[in-house]
């Protein structure tokens, strides 16, 4: 479990990051934090927002001095010859580079490209900041809640709202290119091909042109069935769950039913296309033939745990590297064999696990309700470290180069060295 730490400085109010020089919690028996594994880069996808004026805290990690912009800073006659500039500090793992503070908690998952960050909030923005910085770049006002992670693909980003429709963007400015659908629930769209696939409240999963917002065509589910997490389409086959207990695979091109697999007790998450098999949680973890939706396996919840007794629900898998990594509702995140469903090792948090994770370099990613962002160990489940925000965390996080950024129920979006 994470130690008792202060949160993370609370992000200012809008329009500017926040840079801090909070710290990564760390186990006595942690080894010494080592060195970010990729000091390259710093671009990823992103989920953070703001509504109004935002602030930023920079840290001082460029080793520069308050008098830098003075005129003898700037005189090189002022500088003795001797002096070095001393190197930048090296960043520990767990450190908080920025964060942005929005109006509501960001519940979104971060998505990033071109170094921009863009995600969504409850304060009914989506918006663009620089991955680097933290500055605002633009915000949209949608009128709605926004939860859906944003796809961005050329120049134009598309992003599902609480009950205004899908909305096309243009990702440079944020200026509408054109909404489908009113008055729905729409969640994380997925485009593949110029065809935007996306589940709605009103019980279908669309298929929409990605140019002009015109409508493919539309699979309604049984008993009218919400879809409430986003597709996934491999091989032009699209998967989907439903609110109606079910799992399906469609036609991508045109829609018509290929098979639907019964989940018993409701679905938890979106479904996980790997290896020719589909992963779906719910208080099992399902593992399904990709072609067939024939069962390969299923575990029950409450096999998987250290302590206490009774169901668990499973919630939001990640695969990676022939492991499953799945959350619960109690305060684990187990590490599962992808082939067999064996539990590995599990890895315990002080809350509910309900986001997917992110792995990226041998490490996994986990957000808690318990407020931290924990680094573990793929390999042996043990904590690297904790990162601590100011509430409980519902986004999944996003790593790109050697850092990862996530969203928060303080209102804010993080940027964090891994």
């Amino acid at each position: 479990t994470a130690a008792d730490t202060p949160p993370a400085a609370a992000p200012a109010p809008h329009d500017e990051p926040t840079r801090t020089a909070a710290q990564a919690v760390r186990s006595p028996d942690d080894p010494p934090p080592a060195l970010s594994r990729r000091s390259a880069l710093l671009a990823l996808t992103g989920t953070a927002a703001a509504a109004g004026i935002g602030v930023a805290i920079w840290k001082t990690a460029e080793g520069r001095s308050d008098s830098a912009g003075s005129p003898s800073a700037l005189q090189p006659s002022a500088r003795k010859p001797s002096r070095t500039t001393s190197p930048p500090a090296p960043r520990k793992p767990g450190q908080e580079l920025w964060s942005f503070r929005t109006d509501d908690e960001v519940k979104s998952k971060p998505t990033i490209a071109n170094g921009v960050v863009y995600f969504g909030s409850n304060d009914n923005h989506v918006y663009a900041l620089d991955a680097a910085t933290g500055r605002k770049r633009w915000s949209l006002d949608t009128g709605s809640s926004v939860y859906s992670a944003s796809v961005v693909v050329g120049d134009l980003l598309y992003v599902g709202t609480y009950l205004n429709g899908l909305y096309a963007v243009d990702a440079a400015t944020g200026k509408r290119r054109w909404v489908f659908g009113d008055g729905e629930v729409f969640w994380t769209p997925v485009v593949v091909d110029n065809v935007v696939y996306v589940g709605s409240s009103d019980g279908h999963l669309y298929a929409v042109d990605a140019v002009t917002g015109r409508k493919r065509w539309a699979f309604r589910c049984r008993g009218n069935g919400d879809v409430t997490a986003a597709p996934v389409v491999v091989n032009g086959v699209v998967y989907f769950s439903s609110d109606d207990n079910h799992l399906y695979a469609l036609d991508a091109g045109t829609g018509e039913r290929r098979w639907a697999f019964p989940v018993l007790d409701g679905v938890n998450s979106a479904p996980v296309v790997s290896d020719g098999l589909v992963y779906l949680t719910s208080s099992r973890l399902y593992a399904v033939n990709a072609a067939t939706g024939k069962q390969r396996w299923s575990r029950a919840g409450a096999k998987y745990k250290n302590v206490g007794t009774g169901n668990r629900a499973l919630l939001a898998p990640t695969v990676a590297d022939g492991v499953v990594y799945v959350g619960d509702s109690i305060e684990y995140l187990f590490a599962l064999d992808a082939a067999t469903g064996r539990q590995r090792w599990a890895f315990e948090t002080e809350s509910s696990v309900f986001a997917a994770s992110a792995v990226a370099d041998g490490v996994v990613y986990v957000c808690s309700e318990d407020s931290h962002l924990y680094a573990v160990d793929a390999r042996t489940g043990k904590k690297r470290w904790a990162f601590r925000t100011g509430a409980g965390l519902e986004s999944s996080p996003t790593v790109a180069g050697d850092v990862i950024y996530v969203g928060s129920k303080d209102h804010a979006l993080y940027a964090v060295q891994t």
